[in-house]
């Protein structure tokens, strides 16, 4: 389909897109004709003239973000859409957005790429270095915790975690986007609860990592099964690391 190396399950839901789009603006063709046949001496549409030139453009638009979107996700891959929407606003066929993707890469491999992005993401939020003790590797400054005013339970802004989660499920795994539905359970809502307690409720679901520790001073503890697996990862992902 494209110069962009897509999974056969992507490929799949790209050529499903594309058919939902083209019987959407299908649809819209025949009503855009119908309209266009409106007897002119009409006086209500007359005074409110009728088109469909906008839904056009919000199918178009909601096909393109799709494509994007999934690419973003599954392949660290992230693209600017503006263009193809301004030159193509009444169509557009997903090879114009995967061509965007196949630049990106740059010449570099779907996993080159990724764990490249995966990385620098990771390091854009990461302000301290990284300290490595045994099993245990500390980021010092990664989150910031939100204290509530009615309940004063602290609170973690959602997508904080999104660039720790996609690297450790990235190493662990192999996969290049992470499933939410697994991580979602172990973000600490409240802190009344010991790191211990929240960690035997809810399990960390990468079996390498026997537990995320969060400190309200931002600082997380990402607890290996292995020293060897702890130096592996701050090897493939970490900043400068202290002993």
């Amino acid at each position: 389909m494209s110069t962009f190396p897509l999974t056969p399950g992507d490929v799949r839901q790209v050529a499903e897109w594309t058919r939902e789009k083209n019987e959407a603006l299908a649809f819209l063709d025949r009503c855009e004709a119908l309209i266009a046949e409106t007897p002119e001496d009409n006086s209500f549409f007359g005074t409110s003239p009728v088109e469909v030139r906008h839904p056009h453009e919000e199918v178009v638009s909601g096909f393109v973000k799709r494509i994007a979107e999934m690419l973003a996700d599954h392949y660290q891959c992230k693209v600017e859409t503006w263009d193809v929407l301004k030159e193509q606003p009444r169509d557009c066929d997903a090879e114009k957005v995967l061509e965007l993707g196949a630049q990106q890469l740059n010449g570099q491999s779907v996993g080159e790429s990724a764990r490249a992005q995966i990385k620098a993401d990771l390091a854009r939020h990461t302000r301290s270095s990284w300290s490595l003790n045994g099993r245990k590797v500390t980021i010092h400054s990664l989150l910031y915790f939100q204290e509530s005013s009615w309940d004063h339970e602290y609170n973690l802004p959602h997508g904080q975690l999104t660039p720790l989660v996609n690297a450790l499920a990235c190493w662990a795994t192999g996969a290049l986007y992470a499933d939410w539905r697994l991580w979602s359970i172990i973000q600490p809502r409240s802190h009344y609860a010991t790191a211990e307690e929240w960690f035997r409720v809810h399990p960390t679901p990468v079996t390498a990592i026997e537990g995320l520790r969060y400190f309200k001073n931002g600082r997380v503890d990402i607890i290996f099964a292995t020293a060897e697996q702890a130096r592996d990862f701050t090897a493939q992902y970490g900043t400068a690391v202290s002993a």
